[in-house]
Formats: C-alpha cells, structure tokens, sequence
C-alpha cells in the first residue's frame, strides 16, 4: 500500500493537503477496480430486495437503520464481553478495544448472520470479501477527541454492524449520525479533513440512536457520525462488525486485518 511506513510519519504527511489529495485518489483508483470486480459477480436475490425493499431504500438514503430488539444476549454473555475488554482490551483512539480471534460462540450469530449481510450486499450492489469483528468500550475522557468528534471512516462505501450490548441512553455515549451524509464524495482522508465541528454539519439532520442490548445499528461509515462521550460513571459496551472491501490505511479494522491476519479471515 502507498506509504508504507510508521503510522506517526504517516499522518504526519498525509496531513499535508497535497499528499492527502494525491493519496486519496490513488486509493479510491485502487478500490473502484475491487468494486467494479465485485459489482460483476453479484447477482441480487429479487425475492428479497422485493421483501426488503423499505430497508434498502433507507440504508441507501440516510447511510443508517436501526433495527430494535434483534438479537438476545443473556447477561453471563454480557459478563463475559465485559471480562474481555478487562483482560484483552487496549486503549485505541478515544475508548478501549479488542478483536476476538477466534470469535466466541456467543458472537457468531452476529458474524454469520445472512439477514445483515444481504442488507449491505443489496444496497451497495456487491457482496463485501471480508469482515472483522471487535469489541469496544467507551468511558468518559476529558478532552473529546477522536470517535467522541463528527467524523467519516474513509472514502468509500465502508458498513458497519454496530449492536448495543449495554442499555444505551444519552448519559452514556448513543451514536449520532449526520443523515444523508453517506452520499458525499470525499476527496481528501487525513485526520484533520476527517472531522467535523457542529457549525461544519448544522445542514443536516443528525439522529441519536439510543437502545437496548440486542439492538443493531447498520451504519455507511462513509457518512458522518460520532460516539458521544459518555458522562462521569457511565459507559457503553459494543460490538461491530465491519464489512471490509479494501485493505488500506483509512480505518482501524482494516489496517488491524491486513497486519495481523485473523485466523478466520483465511476461512
């Protein structure tokens, strides 16, 4: 991949507006050739764009759905997520996080599910070769930065599985996302270009998504959005499966996938 040298001299230059431009385009040249490959090879299942129609159409024109009550964790399994992120959680961006390998029983169901899967496939119009799951959990920080800023994950079509494994509420860090903003064409992807102050995105319509444990989120992550920072002595325990179409430095799942090789990743 372009630039491949330390993440700090990295960002360094890509923080530089030209390089951010030259970079960006090389990269979006990469990845139209894998869509376009991708693009060919699908072959859209009529009976369920047919049934689904409504969720498509949504996912297409806000760059998120909601969908309540969708899978049951029982709370040994809470527990154990909880235990994980103690022992194997480490601190990345603005909260802690862990990438299962091999992925416990109690997430499988997330990780197979065909339901989400064709919902994605179905909206873009291709089927996604790899996805990589994770477990994150947000505390408050004192100075936002990072996932806690309105922000876009890359320059592409980039979906997510976001499913609430805590209760949710605006004390302890829902999901905001700016609807409709999956549709921009992004030029350039360092750091600073990649976030938003409130003045920036005052145009659209942003939605707090508060929630149960079971419930999902389907998100563009190509839109803009953000994790609110939890108040003092409140928290919030996610998991998230991210839909990975192209190896690049844009996003924490996929520069983790393409250095560290997950096991089922070569299933």
């Amino acid at each position: 991949m372009i630039f491949k040298f330390g993440e700090d001299m990295r960002n360094l230059f890509r923080n530089l507006k030209w390089v951010d431009r030259l970079v960006s385009s090389l990269e979006k040249k990469d990845f139209n050739k894998i869509v376009n490959a991708e693009k060919k090879r699908f072959r859209a299942d009529s009976s369920f764009v047919e049934s689904n129609q409504d969720k498509i159409d949504e996912l297409r024109k806000n760059g998120v759905i909601f969908l309540p009550s969708y899978f049951n964790f029982e709370p040994a399994e809470i527990e154990d997520f909880r235990n994980m992120m103690r022992s194997k959680g480490k601190e990345s961006d603005s909260f802690q996080t862990f990438y299962p390998d091999p992925i416990p029983l109690s997430l499988k169901k997330l990780f197979d599910d065909k339901y989400i899967e064709n919902i994605i496939d179905h909206s873009r119009g291709y089927k996604s070769p790899k996805k990589v799951l994770r477990l994150y959990h947000s505390s408050h920080i004192a100075g936002e930065t990072g996932s806690f800023l309105w922000h876009h994950d890359g320059l592409f079509d980039y979906y997510k599985v976001l499913v609430y494994l805590t209760e949710v509420n605006m004390e302890n860090g829902p999901l905001g996302y700016c609807l409709g903003s999956n549709n921009n064409d992004w030029k350039y992807y360092s750091y600073e270009r990649s976030r938003f102050n409130e003045e920036e995105i005052k145009h659209y319509q942003t939605k707090y998504f508060l929630g149960k444990p079971g419930d999902i989120i389907i998100i563009n992550a190509n839109g803009i959005h953000k994790a609110m920072n939890p108040l003092l002595n409140f928290d919030r325990l996610v998991a998230s499966l991210a839909f990975i179409d192209f190896n690049s430095n844009q996003s924490t799942d996929h520069l983790y996938a393409s250095e560290n090789k997950l096991s089922y990743l070569s299933n």
